[in-house]
């Protein structure tokens, strides 16, 4: 009889834990990392009358990456601006000055869509969209001379109490009539 063959056995040994510390995850942005670096204000793609999306875009302000994560919360105040006065001075003129910045029942519901995490690298640009609608009849808001729309929206970050604030301008006013929106999660155009 022959002898068996030889067994041969190796030792695989798993490599040592590495003792050199891991990245610490990107910090959360908060409004003093952020700017506002512009609207876009567009009409529906699906071409529904008086449907609108207005998209905020923000960019990394900040010298170092920071993490978005959720939808935006928004505070809309003020009033843009009265609608059927004689200019000021002319005889007449009772208008008063608008109110700047009571806070406006504009209800702020989350579009539908999971958010995801958003890196921004120093100079990196996201946006999030603002979706309303004029009312069931598109000329409702047009018609209606009592009817002004917010004078600025408060764009609040997650987990910073401190807001990012954007005064409205004559591009880019929102007029939710039945004073609803829906607001799309960080990086979702509408």
């Amino acid at each position: 009889m022959s002898a068996p063959p030889p067994i041969t056995v190796r030792t695989v040994t798993a490599p040592a834990p590495s003792t050199s510390p891991s990245a610490p995850p990107t910090p959360a942005c908060t409004a003093a990392d952020l700017a506002l670096n512009g609207t876009n204000e567009v009409r529906s793609q699906d071409g529904n009358a008086g449907e609108w999306v207005t998209q905020f875009i923000l960019r990394n302000a900040s010298g170092s990456s920071c993490r978005l994560n959720g939808w935006p919360g928004l505070a809309f105040f003020g009033e843009d601006t009265i609608i059927l006065c004689p200019p000021a001075g002319a005889a007449g003129s009772s208008c008063p000055t608008p109110d700047y910045t009571t806070p406006q029942p504009i209800s702020v519901t989350r579009a539908p869509g999971d958010p995801r995490e958003i890196i921004l690298a120093p100079g990196g640009l996201t946006l999030f969209a603002v979706l309303w609608t004029l009312g069931e009849d598109a000329d409702v808001c047009d018609s209606d001379p009592v009817w002004v729309g917010p004078h600025g929206v408060h764009i609040l970050i997650p987990g910073d109490p401190e807001p990012l604030t954007h005064l409205f301008g004559s591009t880019d006013g929102i007029e939710p009539c039945g004073q609803q929106v829906q607001v799309t999660a960080f990086g979702a155009a509408g």
